[in-house]
């Protein structure tokens, strides 16, 4: 058949062809990237209660160990500053939670969550924090810059130990609470060093560590806490310790005394521009049965 010379034929897309593939790809893009967030994030979630898993078991050796006493999980007593003569204390035998139950974890990375971008809370603004570290024989701790408060100290610190939890100091004996029974105060005891699980009334409820963030202005986190400290404090640096926890897909994994782990949603920071008090905060997590106080 005679064909026309003149007319050729093309095999290819016409420009408005391209730009409806273009828009279909964005469209695809779109819906397809957020899951893809998603799924990496509660990848990460799980990894991180694996994580607090096996510090669970780490901590069950430990007070098997010693009497059914759990590791000290408050500040006060352990990290003091140098001229306080309560560091002297940490030469006795006492150790805070993530250095105690190391030689049973024999992991310091269990203590870095993945979704943690900074993980200073191994570090605290005191100076016996150096000393602490090297009492605890943790690698690298002879080779720490002088103790400052500054992004400079905390990063080395983070460098040797990351760590990304904060322990419940309210299981210390060295700060009081007020009984959820009936809120009859009970006062501390400095005496004493790593609480007795005969005083805990509900072990799976009442937990002993944490997510926690660290300040993005000069790294300070450090390692204790309670549901919502500082989310309404009037520096808003302060702010992001506790919300810098809440990384998993708007909540937190938290570990209770009995050794179990379990991730909690969020209640929300702010509403409406106010920010949402530590007290409201903690009667949220006890109506989820998430508890602060021993009884």
């Amino acid at each position: 058949m005679f064909q026309n010379p003149s007319r050729r034929f093309y095999n290819g897309f016409t420009l408005i062809e391209l730009l409806v593939v273009i828009a279909i790809i964005a469209i695809l893009a779109a819906i397809l990237f957020p899951v893809f967030g998603r799924a990496r994030e509660n990848a990460r979630r799980t990894s991180c209660l694996s994580n607090m898993k096996q510090i669970g078991i780490a901590m069950n050796m430990y007070t098997q160990d010693y009497d059914e006493r759990l590791p000290e999980p408050g500040l006060g007593g352990v990290f003091r500053n140098a001229g306080n003569t309560g560091l002297g204390q940490l030469y006795m035998g006492i150790l805070p939670f993530h250095l105690a139950v190391q030689p049973y974890a024999k992991n310091y990375q269990l203590f870095a969550c993945s979704s943690d971008t900074l993980r200073l809370n191994a570090s605290v603004n005191r100076t016996g924090i150096v000393d602490a570290l090297k009492a605890a024989n943790v690698p690298g701790a002879d080779t720490l810059p002088p103790y400052g408060n500054n992004m400079t100290f905390h990063k080395a610190v983070g460098e040797i130990f990351p760590m990304s939890y904060a322990t419940n100091f309210r299981l210390s004996n060295t700060y009081d609470y007020y009984r959820r029974s009936d809120g009859v105060r009970v006062l501390d005891d400095q005496t004493q060093r790593g609480r007795s699980l005969a005083e805990i009334t509900e072990p799976a409820n009442t937990f002993i560590m944490t997510e926690w963030g660290a300040s993005s202005n000069n790294g300070l986190a450090g390692y204790y806490a309670t549901p919502g400290y500082l989310n309404a404090a009037g520096n808003p640096i302060d702010r992001e310790r506790w919300r810098g926890g809440g990384r998993h897909m708007e909540g937190r994994n938290w570990l209770f005394t009995d050794g179990h782990a379990k991730w909690h949603k969020d209640q929300p920071f702010e509403v409406n521009g106010v920010a949402t008090s530590p007290a409201a905060i903690e009667a949220y997590y006890n109506a989820k049965q998430v508890y602060t106080t021993p009884q």
